[in-house]
Formats: C-alpha cells, sequence, structure tokens
C-alpha cells in the first residue's frame, strides 16, 4: 500500500485505496481469491480515473463524444489504445513509459479477466494461490505507474 500511495497521484482516489486495502488483508488471511478479486475492482476504479483524464484530452470532438458515451468499460479501453497507437513513435518513447502498450494491452486486460472471471459464479469453486495472487499485486504496481504516467501526459498533451 505504501508504495502504491507513492506512485499514484491521479489515478489513485481513497476509493481504489480502499479495495488495495482490503485485497491486502485478504492476502494477509490467506484468502487469495478474494484478494485477487478485489484488487481487480480497484484495477477498474483507477481505469476509470484515467478515462476522465484521457477525456479530457482527446481533442478531436467526434472521438471525445464517441468517447463519453461508450458503454462500458471495454469500450473505453478499446478507445484508449486506439489513441494511444496513434502517438508518433517518438512521443511514445520519449514521453511515455516503456512497456505502456504492454500495460494498457495486456496487464490491465489480465488484471480485468481474472477479476470477471471470479466474480461471477460458476460450475467449479475458484482457486488462486498464493503464488499467483502475488504475481498479481506486483503486476497492478507496474499498471498504477504506467497509467499514472499516462494520466500525467494527458493532463499536458492532447490525444
Amino acid at each position: 500500500l505504501k508504495e502504491a500511495n507513492s506512485i499514484g497521484k491521479i489515478c489513485f482516489n481513497d476509493v481504489a485505496k480502499g479495495y488495495l486495502k482490503e485485497a491486502l488483508r485478504c492476502f494477509g488471511r490467506n484468502c487469495y481469491t478474494a484478494s485477487v478479486l478485489l484488487l481487480g475492482v480497484c484495477a477498474e476504479v483507477t481505469f476509470l480515473l484515467l478515462c476522465n483524464h484521457v477525456e479530457k484530452a482527446i481533442s478531436d470532438n467526434s472521438v471525445q463524444k464517441k468517447f463519453a458515451t461508450a458503454d462500458g468499460v471495454k469500450s473505453k479501453h478499446r478507445i484508449i489504445v486506439q489513441r494511444y497507437e496513434q502517438l508518433s513513435s517518438k512521443i511514445r518513447w520519449t514521453q511515455l513509459p516503456d512497456g505502456l502498450d504492454i500495460t494498457l494491452k495486456g496487464v490491465y486486460d489480465l488484471i480485468r479477466r481474472q477479476r470477471n472471471d471470479l466474480g461471477h459464479p460458476q460450475d467449479i469453486r475458484p482457486e488462486i494461490d498464493r503464488e499467483h495472487a502475488f504475481a498479481h499485486f506486483q503486476c497492478f504496481l507496474t499498471y498504477l505507474r504506467d497509467i499514472e504516467a499516462f494520466a500525467q501526459f494527458c493532463q499536458n498533451n492532447s490525444l
């Protein structure tokens, strides 16, 4: 939590902190499935905060309107990835974190899919072991660091 607090200034609010604290409490009590589920909710909260900054940074009014009215996180996620990919290579390499494309495409998707898989009733009770849960927490820190940098970029630049 201390590391996330030091990273998160833009996309890590009290709601996200609350979910992360609860996820860490679950992890500490060996409730790994619950911890990963709550971590996924935390990731979605931070992603929605990123969406606010992205929306303000979109310079094309029609794209901005499409983004604002997009139905669901998945649709907004696609638009964010598209806008990121439309940035020049020079901007991506010099002003944004190395690997942001992987974070936007893969890490967020991994955390969100895991949350979705765990959060819906299934025929077999889901089980996450300690090592996999720990790996998700490590991925989350990279994800948070990268989206914070992207949100800061959006505050100062157009997409």
